[in-house]
């Protein structure tokens, strides 16, 4: 993983391996210790905590990070595993995917582990994912229902129970604001526009499930007047997030 250099993925400095034992087999007092890069500004899942409910607008430029970072793991072989809230870190208003503890290469499924039950694909509650091509599936699930879960939270649900509930609906549960922010009450034109992109990458059937490459030219993620997005250096990654972006800082 010491390879991974994107603006949306935290960099890997060290991996160290503390086992116990000489021998390949994997044993319970074995430990893997990863030293990361230091991020200061919290995850996802703390700002859902202290700030809920979360505004649109703040949820679309972090789903753009967010899709951003996961796309580009994808085309790099990796398959995350545990995309999920607490695993989007925030520097400066910039989403950094993170936690590899789960994540494997997708021609090395044997050694993959699960997931975070709540974020994880309906497929993998009942089978073990077998193809790589499934592990990229499971994921853009996982990016999906973080974001299900950050825009719902504090606005119909309160309980992990109603969330987990309404994730197994099929389809998924999409659920009206009558307090919202669009005219008269009720759901905004953006808030629509989420709920209806949410319902595309919530897909119960893996096959038909939108893929990465996809989520981007999605019409839902095309940036908006006036939205900067950060890009702090840019080497080896999948290239512009979405042509018409305006970047800040040093390309």
């Amino acid at each position: 993983m010491f390879e991974l250099d994107h603006p949306n993925v935290i960099k890997i400095v060290e991996v160290i391996d503390d086992s116990k034992s000489d021998s390949n087999l994997e044993s319970k007092e074995d430990e893997m210790h990863i030293v990361m890069d230091f991020i200061d500004g919290g995850s996802m899942q703390d700002r859902i905590e202290k700030d809920h409910p979360l505004q649109e607008t703040q949820l679309h430029s972090w789903f753009l990070y967010a899709a951003r970072g996961l796309a580009y793991l994808h085309s790099k072989g990796v398959l995350h595993l545990d995309m999920k809230p607490a695993n989007l870190l925030l520097s400066d208003g910039v989403v950094k995917i993170c936690d590899f503890g789960t994540s494997t290469w997708g021609d090395q499924l044997k050694r993959a582990k699960d997931g975070t039950p709540l974020f994880s694909a309906p497929e993998t509650r009942v089978a073990k994912i077998k193809s790589a091509e499934a592990g990229k599936a499971a994921d853009v699930w996982s990016l999906a229902a973080s974001f299900y879960y950050a825009f719902y939270w504090g606005r119909e649900y309160t309980n992990i129970m109603q969330v987990d509930s309404a994730l197994r609906e099929n389809p998924v549960a999409l659920l009206s604001n009558p307090s919202g922010d669009g005219v008269g009450g009720g759901d905004s034109t953006q808030e629509l526009f989420l709920k209806e992109f949410l319902c595309v990458l919530l897909d119960h059937d893996a096959s038909t499930r939108m893929t990465m490459d996809k989520v981007l030219d999605a019409t839902y993620l095309t940036p908006r007047d006036g939205e900067a997005l950060v890009v702090e250096s840019e080497k080896n990654f999948l290239g512009p997030l979405i042509p018409g972006a305006t970047w800040v800082g040093e390309l």
